[in-house]
């Protein structure tokens, strides 16, 4: 009896153990969901709206539209484990800090809705950042 019953446990951690592989399934969606968010997204439908570009070298671009006038920062994304995006952008002129990674402009858990909505919750890590869900479209 103790035989059978330890050739059971034996059999079922070998299961258990098998059957889960979310490391590297994390892995494989992280590179399709990255390959989904390059491209150019825009913060409402209309075509003239601030936009951000993420591209497939991990650099970014932000247009900003205020007041007539359009400002464009440059900058860099990258996307972390458990479908963080993080990114950072340089004022006009100037160069991104090397330390960017560490201390992020914006930390945004993505949630892909489909090909072409995109929303970015708040990443709580950083409880000081009051901005709500964005919800982001590419044409």
């Amino acid at each position: 009896m103790k035989k059978v019953l330890a050739f059971m446990l034996m059999s079922l951690s070998m299961i258990a153990t098998g059957c889960s592989s979310s490391d590297d399934n994390n892995s494989s969606n992280d590179g399709s969901l990255r390959s989904k968010i390059v491209g150019k997204w825009y913060v409402s439908k209309d075509a003239g709206s601030n936009s951000y570009e993420y591209k497939g070298n991990g650099t970014a671009e932000y247009i900003n539209y205020y007041q007539g006038n359009k400002e464009v920062y440059q900058g860099k994304w990258k996307l972390l484990k458990d479908n963080v995006l993080i990114e950072a952008y340089a004022e006009p002129g100037e160069k991104l800090d090397k330390d960017w990674e560490t201390y992020p402009d914006m930390s945004n858990t993505v949630i892909l809705v489909n090909d072409k909505e995109l929303h970015l919750q708040p990443d709580y890590r950083h409880p000081s950042d009051p901005t709500p869900s964005i919800i982001y479209y590419k044409k």
